[in-house]
């Protein structure tokens, strides 16, 4: 068994190949570091608010050394739906890039 650099609890092979690789040639391309427990709180950002619940799976720092860090995180998104006859639980995983700007552009989405 081969330790990954993030939590392959429940996952299937298709899903650690998938992070795995884009894991490999981020690492391969830039200064790419464990950023250790953040808490992201994904819960703000509207993309993650209609799934049950989303978890960081693993999070790196890109660090290109002009003070502009980024993250990548793999995320697990769990929801759930009332079937037929019982609930429904699906879960997509998926690799999120975070990039925090410096200027507030929510005023220019107003004009």
């Amino acid at each position: 068994m081969e330790n990954y650099p993030f939590d392959t609890t429940g996952l299937n092979s298709d899903t650690i190949d998938l992070f795995y690789d884009t894991y490999q040639l981020l690492k391969a391309r830039s200064d790419f570091q464990v950023t250790g427990n953040i808490d992201f709180q994904l819960e703000q950002f509207e993309v993650f608010r209609n799934y049950d619940d989303a978890n960081i799976r693993g999070s790196y720092a890109i660090k290109p050394g002009n003070g502009n860090d980024c993250y990548i995180l793999f995320v697990e998104e769990h929801s759930s739906v009332m079937g037929k006859y019982q609930r429904v639980h699906t879960y997509h995983y998926q690799t999120w890039a975070l990039a925090f700007v410096k200027n507030d552009f929510s005023s220019a989405s107003k004009r």
